[in-house]
């Protein structure tokens, strides 16, 4: 068991304590999601836990802290998701988070979390999911938020974030979904911010009491027209957490790469391969064009050479007629010769 890489027990009655299985501190991946493990982790030994890829406790009932300096720490080389959704954690997200720069999925949703967001979240550039919502968190939500730019889907409903939208949220150029229901948001919701997500296919704001209602309905409108959900849909099934494999782990971090990326390069490669296309007809012509003109020139160099071999021809007609007649001449002094004598 020592050397074991993935366990998973997810979707069974499994009970009692949790941190049994945090002596395995070999694994990989760790699965123990949709059971009723109980207790609070023994964070020393989560820390031995070195080679840890993804973290999925979902839907338990673990409580206590989890994120401390040595935790973050201890972990940043190697964790690429954590997902603690539907538990009874509690505590804050502290600044030595933004050391964890593979994470690339964080499901903290539905716990007992507070505080404010530290700005050193905004360090986490390879992050594609973050879901806060169903906590306590409270304040600003960053102003530098835009720098995740990898990030598809961000939750932050049911908090009480306030009071105002940050103005870098439009660089979120591949965000899908975006679920800010149920804060404190004040104020104008920043459409033109909004209208630069052109891949969303998922926006909620409800429930925030002192937005502008003219700001809200030109929001509405927007969506309407652009065929945006206004209602939270839970069937995002790519958006699941896929345990990371000792084999499969960096073919999976391949594929999740940005959607528009892969129509991008799709497009330049059928770009490509019209101008090649276009280039080889262009080829084809000019290698045409070039046959003719070498075959009118063979055709030529034909005709000049009928004319040398007529040529020829005429001279050698010319000196057999010469022959024939110093052949006749001669038969002709022959027969006088005879004759006199």
């Amino acid at each position: 068991m020592k050397n074991l890489k993935v366990f998973n027990v997810k979707q069974n009655n499994i009970e009692g304590p949790v941190n049994v299985c945090l002596s395995l501190t070999n694994l990989v991946s760790l699965d123990l999601s949709e059971n009723n493990f109980s207790g609070a982790l023994v964070l020393d030994n989560l820390c031995k836990m070195k080679k840890l890829g993804t973290l999925n406790l979902s839907y338990n009932t673990i409580a206590g802290s989890l994120f401390t300096a040595e935790v973050c720490n201890a972990l940043a080389p190697s964790l690429e998701a954590i997902c603690v959704s539907g538990n009874n954690f509690n505590g804050e997200l502290i600044p030595d988070i933004g050391n964890m720069t593979k994470l690339r999925s964080l499901y903290l949703d539905d716990n007992m979390f507070m505080g404010i967001i530290p700005r050193e979240i905004c360090k986490l550039t390879n992050l594609q999911r973050l879901w806060l919502a169903k906590n306590e968190f409270a304040g600003d939500i960053p102003k530098k938020i835009g720098r995740l730019r990898q990030l598809r889907t961000l939750d932050i409903g049911n908090n009480k974030f306030g009071p105002l939208l940050p103005e870098s949220i439009g660089k979120l150029k591949r965000l899908t979904v975006l679920r800010v229901n149920d804060n404190e948001l004040v104020g104008f919701f920043n459409i033109t911010q909004v209208q630069k997500l052109t891949l969303l296919e998922e926006i909620s704001f409800k429930n925030n009491e002192y937005l502008d209602d003219m700001c809200l309905e030109n929001i509405r409108e927007w969506a309407r027209n652009r065929g945006v959900s206004l209602q939270r849909r839970d069937n995002f099934h790519s958006l699941e957490i896929k345990p990371a494999d000792p084999v499969t782990e960096s073919s999976s971090s391949e594929s999740e790469d940005d959607d528009g990326t892969y129509v991008r390069k799709k497009r330049k490669k059928d770009d490509d391969d019209d101008d090649n296309d276009e280039e080889g007809e262009e080829a084809s012509d000019d290698d045409s064009n070039s046959s003719d003109d070498d075959g009118s020139t063979s055709s030529s160099s034909d005709d000049d050479g009928d004319d040398e071999e007529s040529d020829d021809d005429g001279e050698e007609s010319s000196s057999s007629n010469e022959e024939e007649e110093e052949s006749t001449s001669r038969d002709e002094e022959e027969e006088e010769s005879s004759t006199s004598s």
